[in-house]
């Protein structure tokens, strides 16, 4: 797994390494799958393990919003149809956990430890605290990320050759953050108030980036900007009330778990 790429995804180049035949894995990527990164990354690090070449795979998800592969979730539904092409079938040689944080990525530890109790041969977190908290529960079990921000979080220190069971992809997208409000700008030329919409208790380090970001935008476009917080998704009402009472011109919505469902 330490030599396994980690790779930055900021344009539609294909992971390089696999731990599939490498025919296979290039087949998928022809498939243009690439424009989410659960599922470039699920294809990354070999799924080994333990038990008869006979027997189906394991494959354990600790998700933040949903466990669905059905038609509201279109980037699970093209997974496990893809891997359905490649001879993982669901219910025959494939078997999918997942347990769900809902967003409240306190639970992720214990959680973690559950699905790894569970035996999977391979594990995928999409998120900082839900790969970390797979870290800490497994040092031996492949663990698939598609955090922000592996470096910054301090889950790897090398992307090219991520150390440890940890490998994927990098969907570094920080950059876009003033190019969106710059497109904001445009929509709505009398900004001057925005609000930044992000959930309470998320990545700190995606926060504290993309407030980084937001400065920069300000300081340029001139406009002031105010934090609003989310506890859950059931915040969301309330706090887009208060947006319209306060007279905020416009809202960026940090990307997460609970703000991309609310």
């Amino acid at each position: 797994m330490g030599n396994a790429n980690l790779t930055r995804m900021d344009s539609e180049t294909p992971v390089p390494e696999a731990g599939m035949r490498r025919r296979d894995l290039l087949a998928l990527l022809g498939g243009r799958l690439a424009r989410s990164g659960l599922l470039l990354a699920l294809l990354v690090a070999p799924i080994t393990g333990g038990r008869a070449a006979d027997a189906p795979k394991r494959i354990g998800f600790l998700a933040s919003s949903t466990c669905s592969v059905g038609a509201d979730n279109p980037a699970g539904a093209a997974l496990i149809g893809r891997l359905a092409v490649l001879s993982w079938v669901e219910g025959r040689t494939l078997i999918r956990d997942c347990v769900l944080t809902y967003g409240r990525f306190e639970q992720a530890p214990a959680l973690a430890a559950e699905l790894v109790a569970r035996r999977p041969d391979v594990l995928f977190g999409a998120s900082t605290p839900t790969v970390r908290a797979l870290m800490q529960a497994t040092a031996t079990i492949p663990i698939i990320s598609t955090a922000s921000d592996p470096i910054e979080s301090g889950l790897v220190k090398n992307l090219a050759r991520p150390e440890g069971n940890v490998t994927g992809i990098s969907q570094i997208s920080f950059d876009l953050v003033a190019k969106r409000v710059e497109l904001l700008k445009q929509l709505v030329p009398r900004l001057s108030r925005l609000a930044f919409v992000a959930r309470i208790g998320g990545d700190l380090v995606d926060l504290e980036r993309q407030s980084s970001e937001l400065n920069h935008a300000a300081d340029v476009l001139g406009f002031s900007w105010q934090v609003f917080s989310l506890a859950g998704a059931e915040d969301a009402d309330k706090v887009f009330a208060n947006l319209a009472a306060e007279g905020f011109d416009a809202a960026y919505i940090a990307p997460g778990p609970v703000t991309s469902t609310s």
